[in-house]
Formats: structure tokens, C-alpha cells, sequence
């Protein structure tokens, strides 16, 4: 199966490169992202296959900036990321003296690396046209993965009687199938939340007609079920107070939507009791669950004494026992809250400026009419509300998909696509 999955891979870089040339390249580490390959090792750390094409690219894209193909006025779009990069980097030499192991600086280049990307990928789209190129090749790569997910599930010999007793599995059980179904990511819990977005994105480009009727809820209904192999409870509330969300804020117009939009609302209302129930029984035998206020108490005493800088990318998990003021149900030194993480490893003025690059996002859509941007705007949120869960500060599907909306909401990229030419552009000769 492993061979058959390199083939396929080795098939498609084939293809994105023939086709697109320049841009294949893009489309290639978008399309590889939930494939995250560990194909050789240094000092025990696992090298992926999508570090070294996102390394290649950078080295790439560093040569044409100092040739002058890529103008200032490409990055500067991006310019909040680049910022946010230079006070990652200067926290972490700030904080240096604290370094005792490797790891920590693997941590700072993982983080350092995803950032790049998505800034070398950011200003290389040079219109909108291939920005959904990039959004359709990032559904048509979750639909794959999610695919494959599923698969090995089933030849695990589970099955969807397993799904709908899992209240009477021990915790051990819990854990043994949801890591078996992370095929590609080593935390269940991190492809949720490239799988989350991807939904969003899926959505959005379904709705607004850029993929073929039949194709749509096929997509969906495989990455929608990808999701729920995961049997992450973060991205499942997530999912569902995004939905919320967008049910209570979003304008509807069309009577059957508003009929849809109370009848939705009624079934979550009706259904919050055994919800409740159901998180209860979790949070009695979860150790991991029962462990998160303990931990975050700890993030709020590391972030509350070094409010400026943090104390640097990778340490929190060194200084950890400095600031425990309490007994912890589990010791487990990380925080399984980003927004503790940032605060606590970069300080206050890094969480602040990490909210400041998406904050406008976060309320605009309410107010578009574009359905694409809508929905990308709901999968940004979603991401966050996982995040209050979980702490994936280096994912690199977020640090690309963060510049891609960036880049579809600015005016350069105004416009609606027809046969591949944005409306009230003109078109290439």
C-alpha cells in the first residue's frame, strides 16, 4: 500500500510539473500537505518529504527575489507574516540562554519553515485564477487523504458499529483506533484540523460552482467522515460552533434557508442535552481532558511572568515545572492551548500581533457576499476554536492557508472567475 501511495505521488508531481511548470511546484507542496512522509532521519529527528520540498521551493524563491523577479509590492501584501517571523525570531534569540536540547531548535526551524512557506507560496499567486487552482488542489488532496484514512480503518477491521458504540470503549481502545486512523500525521488531532479548513474550503468552492455537481458531495462526504475518524472531540465542537456561528450571523435572504437555519438550530438545542451528557462520561475517564485546566493554569503563569517575549519558542516545555502553582492530574509539560503557547513562548506582544493578522477575518464575512470567502473565513475559524483544545503553532497547511486568504480578500484578486478569466479584469493575451 505504502508503495502504491509513493507511486501515485510520484504520478501527480509528474503532472503538476508538465502542466503548470513554475506553479506545479505551488501546487505540489499544497497538494502534499496532508502527506507528510518521514523519509530519513538526523540525530533522531524525522525528516519529512514536505520539509524538503518546502525547503527546495524556499531556496527557490529566495534566488528569484535577489534576481528581482519577485517585486516588493508582491511581498508586502504578506508583510503582517513577515513581521510576525522576525518577532518569532527575535524572542527565540532573546531567549537563547534557555536552550538545552536540540529539539527546541527543530521546533523554531519548523515553525520558521512553515511561515516561509506560505509567504514564498503568497507572493508568488498572481491572480485569482490561480488561487482557486490552489484551493481546488488543496480539496481534491483532503478528499485522497481522507480517503486513505478511511481505508485502513476498515482493513483494521473496524467498522461503523464501532463509531456508534464508542461510549463503551475503555480509554486505552479509544486511542489505539483514533492514532490507527492518522495515517500521515502523527497527532489525530492536527489532521482534524487540516481536515476542518479543507471542509470549509470544500464548501465554499461547492457553493460557489467551481467544482461539477457530482463531484461536490462526493468530496464532502469523504472528508466529512475523514473528520470523524480522527475522533477528535476538539474539531467535532469546533465544527459545530462554527456552524452555529454562521447559522446566527450570516444574512439569509432565502426563506427555505432561514426554514433550514431554525431547523437547524432547534436540532442542537433539542440534541445539547446528550451532547452534554456525552462530554460528561468523556471528561470522568479522560485523563488528558480532566489534565487541561491544570495545564492551562501553567500557561497562564508562564505567559503572566514573561508578558513581553515569552520565554521563547520550544521552552515552555523546559520551564515548565517553574510555574506549576498546583497539582496536576497529569504532568504532560504542554499547554493543549495555542493561544497559551504563543503567549507564553512569544509573550504578549507575539499573541497580539499573531490575532492581529487575521482579526479583520474574523467578523468581515458576515458582511460578504462572496460565498468562497465565507467559507474560508469560517474554516480560519474553526481552526482557532480547535485551538483552544490544541496547540499546533507550526502546521504548515495553517501558515499557508493563512496568506491564501489574505491574498483572496485583498483588491488585487477582486473579481469573479469565468473560463478562467476573473470578471472585470482583462484577460491575458
Amino acid at each position: 500500500m505504502t508503495y502504491l501511495i509513493f507511486l501515485l505521488i510520484f504520478v501527480i508531481f509528474i503532472y503538476f510539473i508538465i502542466k503548470y511548470r513554475v506553479n506545479g511546484f505551488i501546487y505540489l507542496i499544497v497538494f502534499m500537505l496532508p502527506f507528510r512522509f518521514e523519509i530519513f532521519s538526523i540525530s533522531g529527528i524525522g525528516i519529512r518529504i514536505t520539509d524538503i520540498l518546502s525547503m527546495f521551493y524556499i531556496a527557490i524563491w529566495l534566488f528569484t527575489v535577489l534576481l528581482g523577479y519577485i517585486k516588493k509590492s508582491d511581498i508586502k501584501l504578506l508583510s503582517p507574516i513577515l513581521i510576525f517571523l522576525i518577532i518569532v525570531v527575535f524572542g527565540f534569540l532573546i531567549n537563547a540562554f534557555r536552550f538545552s536540547s536540540i529539539s527546541n531548535m527543530i521546533d523554531l526551524i519548523r515553525l520558521i519553515l512553515a511561515l516561509i512557506t506560505g509567504i514564498a507560496i503568497g507572493s508568488n499567486i498572481k491572480d485569482r485564477s490561480n488561487l482557486i487552482i490552489l484551493f481546488k488542489t488543496w480539496a481534491v488532496s483532503a478528499t485522497l487523504s481522507s480517503a486513505i484514512s478511511i481505508f485502513f480503518f476498515f482493513s483494521n477491521g473496524y467498522s461503523i458499529t464501532t463509531l456508534l458504540n464508542l461510549n463503551i470503549l475503555s480509554v486505552v481502545e479509544f486511542y489505539s483506533i483514533k492514532f490507527s486512523n492518522s495515517v500521515f500525521f502523527e497527532d489525530p488531532n492536527n489532521l482534524a484540523s487540516y481536515l476542518l479548513v479543507s471542509i470549509f474550503i470544500t464548501i465554499g468552492l461547492s457553493v460557489d460552482n467551481y467544482f461539477k455537481y457530482k463531484y461536490k458531495y462526493l468530496f464532502l462526504a469523504i472528508q466529512i467522515l475523514g473528520l470523524v475518524l480522527t475522533l477528535s472531540r476538539s474539531a467535532y465542537l469546533a465544527a459545530g460552533i462554527t456552524v452555529i456561528i454562521y447559522l446566527f450571523a450570516h444574512k439569509i435572504t432565502n426563506y427555505k434557508w432561514l426554514l433550514l437555519k431554525i431547523g437547524l438550530i432547534f436540532i442542537i438545542l433539542v440534541n445539547s442535552f446528550s451532547l452534554i451528557n456525552s462530554v460528561n462520561s468523556v471528561l470522568n475517564s479522560d485523563l488528558s481532558v480532566l489534565s487541561r485546566s491544570g495545564l492551562w493554569q501553567v500557561g497562564l503563569n508562564m505567559s503572566i511572568s514573561n508578558p513581553f517575549l515569552g520565554v521563547g519558542i520550544g521552552n515552555s516545555s523546559i520551564v515548565f515545572n517553574q510555574y506549576i502553582s498546583s497539582s496536576l492530574v497529569l504532568y504532560n509539560p504542554h499547554f493543549h492551548n495555542l493561544f497559551l503557547t504563543i503567549s507564553a513562548e512569544i509573550g504578549l506582544i507575539g499573541l497580539i500581533y499573531f490575532i492581529s493578522i487575521f482579526f479583520k477575518h474574523l467578523y468581515k464575512w458576515s458582511r460578504s457576499t462572496d460565498k468562497l470567502y465565507i467559507f474560508l473565513c469560517l474554516g480560519l475559524i474553526s481552526y482557532l476554536i480547535q485551538s483552544l483544545g490544541v496547540e499546533y503553532f507550526a502546521s504548515r497547511h495553517f501558515w499557508i492557508f493563512v496568506p491564501l486568504l489574505i491574498l483572496y480578500s485583498s483588491p488585487k484578486f477582486k473579481g469573479r472567475m469565468h473560463n478562467g478569466v476573473s470578471i472585470g479584469t482583462t484577460p491575458s493575451i
